[in-house]
């Protein structure tokens, strides 16, 4: 035996393996170990029993890109302005893989097959960050050489591409979750669609949990169990409506389970069988793996090492939401373990804005259908409506985030506090998530390396006056809505377009028609939005069309947040329900029959198959 191999064997020995088990699209509340009474998931609960379960685990973002993004650099993706979910961007590479750091200190990394970081040049890297990449990556590969490995593995079996049918003709029999037996979640319409959903997405859940089993039968049986550190965990929230893709405790709080062997307790500070209500996020990941391998963090991550006996809990857990599909609609989220807070950037767009893929899902289409009927109890209907700037949710005695007490002053002081530490966590992690997508265009830098600290504060700070608009504010948005900076001028029109669907400002056509002209795409849309707020819906129609069809995603979103200002203009929209995946159907400008009907075969196919549940495998 050589030198080397001798040296590397000996570090083996005392250094652990760590096994990375993802899934997608679940919140923690579908699994038995979270109190869910309807779902099996036996070997996610023998690892829990075995290991730490976390009660507070949260994705950063209820996307997965920009939760991996986050996972893969142990930064906040608003930091390096990788929060656009599907947007991929330069990236100083040197920081942003922290797997690069493991194989320098002689571990193997591999990494089966999921990437979705936001990075722009993955290609060009991949090669340095994961000893193998690819279906075919496994810690069992020969080229370990003996070697201790980080390996990680991401199912999607229960993805929600595993519902989304359209429709419910020839859903298979579930078992024993049967839909009219479930207990809904209390925040989703209770009708068919939602119910028969639900009961297929537990069907993913459970068979999650079979792969779990037979992944942690292959670490056993390759005689690695006793060495390797496990994390098992989903990505973001599941697949009813609001979970995945919002900023509530549904959207954002994920199963965790990390099980450290006997072996390695000493670097634990949980005993086995722990539950813990620490707040944990997956900015927080990449410290704790570093430090189990006995590699000290980089100073510029933001997370924390969260298993190590002198970790110590963070007082509040950060998340984000930038986009959702083409809806740039920024949200900040502070959660301390009792109270949720969620600021909003653009309270003039509804939470429930048409996002082409969700609304394939029967029960997202349950929800605006019955929305469109205007049968909706008020507590499902505000979904629709315009936001507030703020919501602040009591989870000690609202587990499902559906009493806003931002405005009740006996919660004044969490509202206060919590909003002071999202500003403080802005501004100490450098925020770029404010910026909309065309002023993020660099020509090829890194937009982290590129935009100064002047600038960034001061697009925070006209992002801040757009939320709290007053019509008191006018001349000071109108000023922002001149400025020279695109990402302040889009700002400035996001303002005025709030006060002016509150009634509070009306802009005059000859003003701001020049705005729908800018050079910003971003500003062109928003513009059209706030003409349409202010009574001219024959002027804002035909410039919504002439965006939509010039590809300006924004403006689809726009169109989408103003319909209900363009009723009389419905004639003149009526081509974009052709043209466009994701046409505004809430609204009535595609009867629902039509929309499913052209996807029924397609649907028919989803609901008669189960997908396989046994890939990837070691």
């Amino acid at each position: 035996m050589t030198a080397l191999a001798l040296l590397l064997l000996t570090a083996a020995a005392e250094r652990p393996n760590v096994l990375w088990l993802t899934f997608e699209d679940t919140s923690a509340y579908e699994f038995a170990a979270y109190g869910n009474p309807h779902a099996r998931t036996p070997n996610f609960d023998r690892l829990a029993e075995e290991g730490i379960l976390f009660e507070n685990a949260s994705s950063v973002a209820p996307h997965c890109s920009p939760a991996r993004a986050t996972l893969i650099s142990g930064t906040h993706a608003t930091t390096y302005g990788t929060d656009l979910h599907r947007k991929a961007w330069p990236v100083p590479e040197d920081r942003y893989y922290f797997p690069r750091l493991l194989r320098e200190a002689g571990y193997f990394t591999s990494n089966n097959a999921k990437t979705d970081y936001n990075a722009a040049g993955w290609n060009r890297v991949k090669d340095d960050v994961w000893s193998e990449q690819g279906k075919s990556a496994t810690y069992n590969s020969d080229a370990r050489g003996g070697r201790p490995f980080f390996s990680v593995f991401n199912s999607a079996i229960s993805h929600m591409g595993r519902i989304r049918s359209f429709h419910l003709d020839g859903r298979r029999d579930f078992g024993h979750l049967d839909p009219e037996g479930l207990e809904l979640p209390p925040y989703v319409p209770d009708c068919a669609e939602t119910r028969s959903d639900y009961a297929f997405h537990l069907e993913g859940v459970e068979d999650i949990d079979r792969w779990i089993g037979k992944c942690l039968t292959d670490l056993e049986e390759s005689g690695l169990a006793e060495d390797t550190v496990v994390f098992v965990f989903g990505d973001h929230g599941g697949c009813l409506p609001r979970g995945k893709g919002y900023p509530f405790a549904s959207g954002l709080r994920v199963p965790l389970a990390v099980r450290v062997p006997e072996k390695w307790r000493g670097r634990c500070r949980f005993d086995a069988g722990s539950r813990t209500a620490d707040l944990v996020g997956f900015e927080d990941f990449a410290a704790t793996v570093l430090t189990l391998c006995g590699i000290e963090p980089p100073g510029h991550m933001t997370g924390r090492d969260l298993l190590s006996p002198g970790a110590t809990p963070k007082p509040v857990q950060f998340a984000f939401r930038t986009n959702h599909g083409v809806h740039f609609d920024p949200l900040r989220i502070a959660f301390d373990g009792r109270y949720r807070y969620v600021r909003c950037y653009t309270p003039h767009v509804p939470m429930g804005l048409w996002q082409g893929y969700q609304w394939g899902c029967p029960g997202h289409l349950a929800w605006t259908r019955l929305h469109v009927e205007e049968t909706l109890p008020n507590e499902h209907a505000w979904f629709f409506r315009e936001k507030p700037r703020e919501y602040l949710f009591d989870e000690a005695a609202d587990p499902w985030d559906r009493t806003n007490l931002a405005d009740d002053p006996d919660h004044a002081e969490a509202l206060s506090r919590l909003s002071a530490a999202v500003d403080e966590h802005m501004k100490s992690t450098r925020d770029l998530g404010l910026f909309p997508p065309s002023t993020r265009k660099t020509g090829g830098e890194p937009f982290v390396a590129a935009v100064g600290d002047d600038r960034v504060a001061r697009v925070r700070t006209a992002a801040d006056a757009a939320r709290r608009a007053e019509a008191g504010d006018v001349a000071s948005l109108e000023g922002l809505a001149a400025d020279a900076d695109p990402a302040v001028r889009f700002w400035g029109v996001s303002g005025l377009a709030t006060l002016a669907r509150r009634g509070a400002f009306v802009a005059s056509l000859d003003a701001y028609r020049p705005l729908t002209s800018d050079d910003c795409p971003e500003v062109r849309a928003e513009a059209s939005a706030l003409l349409a707020y202010s009574g001219y819906p024959n002027a804002a129609a035909p410039l919504f069309a002439a965006e939509v069809a010039d590809g300006n995603s924004l403006a689809l979103s726009r169109l989408l947040a103003a319909a209900p200002f363009l009723a009389t203009e419905r004639e003149t929209l009526e081509p974009l329900s052709t043209t466009s995946p994701q046409v505004p159907l809430s609204f009535g400008w595609r009867p629902f029959g039509e929309f499913v009907d052209a996807n029924r075969a397609a649907g028919r196919k989803i609901n008669a198959d189960r997908r396989d549940w046994r890939r990837p495998l070691p």
